[in-house]
């Protein structure tokens, strides 16, 4: 199909996918008044100048095609809330009148520029592109902005992000970059929940600002030797520091809500050395609220549990469980120790296989 017309008398069609075709231009589409979502993704459209102003769509999905400039042919786009024109050959975003809440746009952008009219901007995807520095002065722009993924760019560092004013941020991913130093001094991200730093670069963890509702962070897959600075985030509950280096488990002893903790395949020899919150001195209602601890240590180099990794075990967090997938050379000893029967409930034996199917 190297055209895409003679569909006018079509005329209460809402949704159109003419997607994984070899549509080559687009026609006249004007017929479709009620057309609401239009997927063309996987064609070979390079000019989107013949768009027809298509008053109600609302979804338009343009990736992998050929087109190498976007302009002001979208701006009669006036109910527009989704655009996809990832994977093409734009090297440049013009920018344009819309009030569009989700934009997907991955490839060959270096610079993130031209987004002062995208004001309703909810989700914006710029990951797999060629960036390699945070431009914050276009992001302020989009105050409703919830979430920003930067992921699989060539960025080594987010010092900008200190001027990051939005409020409204929930969601920050930066995996996939070359980020080797992470410092986050921001006093405007108040709302931000999540952050992605997995697949990285990074060495050490300088330093977070009092983030209240910040409930999971992802550090997998850097090089950090030791946890620290985290000790204004006070309501994290999921914390994700699989793969890197890390010998021994220090600075979480003021998490007091943390709930998961991963530090799968790590450099992790003793479970003693563990330093992580106890409620046992704490009789706040938080502490008598909190969840039990899940902690995944699969793939370390524990061979055996002495009498002071037992203890530890015994004082944990009502409930918390020990995943565990290690060589423990002494664990038939454990068996017959009087504190098995108790112990048992805490240690669950899981490989590297189950771990990924949870």
């Amino acid at each position: 199909m190297p055209t895409f017309k003679n569909f006018n008398q079509c005329k209460n069609i809402v949704q159109f996918n003419l997607g994984y075709n070899s549509i080559s231009k687009i026609g006249d589409i004007s017929g479709f008044k009620k057309l609401r979502r239009l997927y063309l993704s996987y064609n070979s459209i390079k000019n989107i100048a013949d768009f027809q102003n298509l008053s109600k769509l609302k979804v338009l999905d343009l990736s992998d095609n050929q087109i190498e400039k976007i302009n002001n042919t979208l701006s009669g786009f006036i109910s527009l809330e989704k655009l996809n024109i990832s994977m093409n050959k734009i090297t440049e975003f013009k920018n344009f009148e819309s009030p569009m809440s989700n934009l997907l746009f991955n490839h060959n952008i270096s610079q993130i520029d031209n987004l002062n009219n995208f004001t309703n901007l909810i989700f914006l995807n710029l990951s797999s592109n060629i960036i390699n520095e945070i431009q914050t002065d276009n992001i302020n722009k989009l105050i409703k902005l919830r979430v920003l993924d930067l992921s699989n760019n060539q960025i080594t560092q987010v010092a900008n992000l200190n001027s990051l004013k939005s409020l409204e941020l929930k969601f920050l991913k930066l995996n996939n970059n070359q980020i080797s130093k992470f410092e986050l001094n921001i006093k405007y991200l108040k709302s931000l929940e999540e952050i992605d730093l997995s697949h990285n670069q990074i060495k050490e963890i300088a330093k977070f600002n009092k983030f209240n509702k910040l409930t999971k962070i992802n550090f997998a897959f850097n090089k950090i030797v030791k946890i620290e600075n985290l000790k204004n985030l006070k309501n994290l509950k999921i914390l994700n520091f699989s793969f890197n280096l890390i010998e021994r488990i220090s600075g979480l002893k003021f998490l007091k809500n943390l709930e998961k903790i991963y530090l799968i395949s790590n450099k992790i020899t003793r479970i003693r050395k563990f330093e992580i919150y106890n409620n046992e001195n704490d009789n706040s209602n938080d502490s008598k609220n909190a969840n039990p601890l899940e902690i995944f240590i699969q793939g370390n180099e524990i061979d055996r549990l002495k009498d002071k990794d037992v203890e530890f075990l015994k004082n944990l967090k009502s409930d918390s469980v020990l995943f565990y997938s290690n060589s423990i050379m002494d664990f038939q000893k454990i068996r017959f120790n009087k504190d098995f029967s108790y112990l048992k409930e805490r240690i669950r034996f899981m490989s590297l296989t189950d771990l990924l199917l949870l």
